[in-house]
């Protein structure tokens, strides 16, 4: 019997052993797959962005963490920097400011986090928020997610006034327990205005009700009768949906004014919060509604703090003139909703020449995210329907172009992209101007031909007969 040599079979096993080293073992690894990251294209830049853009955080929590993210990973680090913006939340007590802040993410990374210091206190305040942006990417481009809104809750208890002697003090008025809608206390219009209501114990709210008819307008007011409230109202139709709602009536007049139209006849309700942070104890209020006719808004009116010297001017026929003109135009417009409305949508008018090219385009503050939209003379939308929210990422203006098919009226109509709460409304903030070329160079489409928001946070403004605004009058 012939035997295998055993040199020979030791170089066999060793060529195969090298086979399997050098030839099987990628093909293993190939189909024992690990979870791969997309790797960015060396010709192109990832896109940076916080991974999520509303966080919450208790008030004794510290610190709040914000992930920033890659789309992709890259082989060379990616800097950039952020920065704090007030909302209702004030830097240096309610949270600790950053104006320059650096953000590394190394190469072959996707994230990094951040963290800002909340800052804790003793005092009883309502919930609040800040804003966080990225700014001056280096080896990335910002995406859409750029700006981050963080609300901080209060874990501060409400306070409660000591009892003088044995027997409980208590300061509720009389028309309590009237916190719901169901136990709301009846009020006329046209009656005189009821008083000495007080908002006590802290986080108390008032519901009121009365019979409104089909077709009549009506303001519904609070009256501070002792310092120390400030009153925020809000209007429900029928069905108990919010349909205005108002916190100061003017800068530095801490009561409060809404109008509402009564389109079924029915019961309309309305309830009252406090906003001020101190002891309630003691302090009252007035409330009163009237049948009124409804205020009739002209340019240049400006009944809410903050409003734009284009106020009202929320409708089609209200819409302000706007001149062509690098040098034209309005400068610091805002989103203050006035007459009690939940979101203001502005409405410019530019005169066009048949075959003459225009463009129009906002320049927003850091708070404003605007959404543009071009009409018709006759208040139609164009075909394709013309729309732009923003230019690029990270710039949340917004910049529409046409050729003008006729000559006359081209309606601009500017909105925000999320309506702010009404406390920081004047926040926000954008200049608007039209320039015109006499040649007609080919329109290029718009880079967001749809109304739906591309840009933080997710809304829209869709054209409507009726302005988003206009929900009172």
């Amino acid at each position: 019997m012939n035997k295998f040599p055993v040199n020979r079979l030791f170089r066999v096993s060793f060529v195969f052993l090298l086979f399997l080293i050098i030839g099987g073992l990628p093909v293993m690894f190939t189909t024992l797959s690990f979870t791969q990251v997309a790797e960015a294209a060396p010709d192109q830049l990832p896109t940076v962005q916080f991974e999520n853009t509303t966080v919450t955080v208790a008030e004794n929590a510290g610190t709040v963490s914000l992930r920033v993210r890659l789309d992709a990973v890259y082989t060379t680090t990616v800097t950039l920097s952020y920065r704090t913006l007030d909302g209702s939340a004030t830097a240096g007590s309610d949270y600790q400011g950053v104006t320059n802040g650096p953000i590394s993410i190394p190469a072959g990374t996707l994230s990094t986090t951040i963290q800002i210091i909340i800052i804790n206190n003793t005092v009883s305040e309502p919930t609040e928020v800040f804003y966080v942006q990225l700014f001056n990417p280096t080896n990335a481009v910002l995406g859409n997610n750029v700006v981050a809104t963080i609300t901080i809750t209060d874990d501060d208890p409400t306070p409660t006034p000591a009892p003088t002697s044995g027997t409980p003090v208590t300061f509720a008025d009389s028309y309590e327990p009237n916190n719901t809608l169901n136990t709301a206390t009846t009020l006329a219009a046209g009656a005189p205005r009821t008083c000495s209501l007080t908002l006590w114990p802290a986080g108390d709210e008032d519901y009121f009700k009365f019979v409104g008819k089909q077709g009549s307008a009506y303001s519904v007011a609070t009256i501070i009768q002792t310092a120390g409230l400030d009153t925020e109202l809000f209007a429900y139709n029928t069905q108990g949906d919010l349909i205005a709602q108002n916190d100061d009536v003017v800068q530095g007049n801490l009561s409060s004014l809404v109008y509402i139209t009564a389109n079924v006849d029915g019961f309309y309700y309305v309830r009252v919060i406090n906003r001020d942070p101190s002891n309630p104890a003691g302090k009252t209020y007035c409330i009163e509604v009237k049948e009124i006719d409804p205020p009739t808004p002209t340019p240049s009116h400006t009944p809410a703090p903050g409003a734009d010297v284009c106020e009202f001017n929320s409708t089609v026929e209200y819409a302000c003139v706007l001149e062509v003109g690098a040098d034209k135009g309005f400068k610091d417009m805002s989103f203050v909703p006035v007459y009690g409305s939940l979101q203001d949508t502005d409405y410019y008018k530019v005169w066009m020449r048949q075959g003459t090219y225009y463009t129009c385009e906002t320049f927003v503050n850091d708070y404003a995210d605007t959404n543009m939209i071009f009409l018709n003379q006759n208040n139609d939308g164009f075909q394709p329907n013309l729309g732009n929210n923003d230019k690029e990422p990270g710039d949340y203006g917004s910049r529409l172009s046409l050729l003008a098919p006729y000559t006359g009226w081209l309606y601009i109509v500017v909105g925000p992209v999320v309506a702010p709460p009404y406390e920081e409304s004047y926040l926000h903030r954008y200049d608007i101007h039209c320039l015109a070329e006499i040649s007609t160079p080919t329109p290029t489409p718009s880079a967001t031909p749809t109304f739906a928001a591309s840009g933080p946070p997710s809304g829209g403004v869709v054209p409507t007969a009726v302005p988003l605004s206009l929900i009172h009058i």
